[in-house]
C-alpha cells in the first residue's frame, strides 16, 4: 500500500507539473518565478495524488480502514515537514528535505488509514 501511494503521488505530481509547465510556456514566461510556480505545483499535487490513491484503495479494493484518517495523515505529513523546516534544520539539507517530504505523506496516510482498524483490535483485546 505504501509504495502504491507514493507512486500515485509521483504520477499526479508529474502530470500536474507537466500541465503547469505547458501553461507557463504558452505564456512565454521564463525565469525563477516560473521555477517557483512549478515547484509549488509539485509540492501541492504530490499529497493530492497520495489522497487519490487512498480513496481508490478504499473504494475499489474495499480494504477496511478509515478514509478520513488516511486523508488527514496524508495532509499532515507534508504540513509537518514544511512547518519543521527551520527548527529541524531541514532547510540546509535539500536531499533530506525532499526525501522526508516524499516519505511523510504515504507513511502517515497509511498509518492513518489503518489506525481505526488497529484501535478496534486493541479495544477487542482489552475486553477479552
Amino acid at each position: 500500500m505504501l509504495v502504491g501511494l507514493a507512486l500515485m503521488g509521483i504520477l499526479v505530481a508529474v502530470a500536474a507539473v507537466a500541465i503547469a509547465g505547458a501553461i507557463l510556456r504558452a505564456g512565454n514566461t521564463a525565469g525563477f518565478g516560473t521555477l517557483g510556480i512549478v515547484l509549488a505545483v509539485a509540492f501541492i499535487s504530490y499529497p493530492l495524488g497520495v489522497i487519490c490513491a487512498i480513496v481508490l484503495i478504499n473504494r475499489l479494493l474495499k480494504l477496511p480502514g478509515s478514509l478520513w484518517l488516511g486523508v488527514a495523515g496524508a495532509l499532515l505529513g507534508p504540513s509537518l515537514i514544511i512547518v519543521l523546516l527551520e527548527p529541524a534544520g531541514l532547510n540546509t539539507h535539500p536531499t533530506l528535505m525532499f526525501s522526508s517530504f516524499l516519505i511523510s505523506s504515504p507513511v502517515l496516510g497509511t498509518l492513518g488509514y489503518h489506525l481505526d482498524k488497529w484501535m478496534k483490535h486493541l479495544r477487542k483485546t482489552d475486553q477479552d
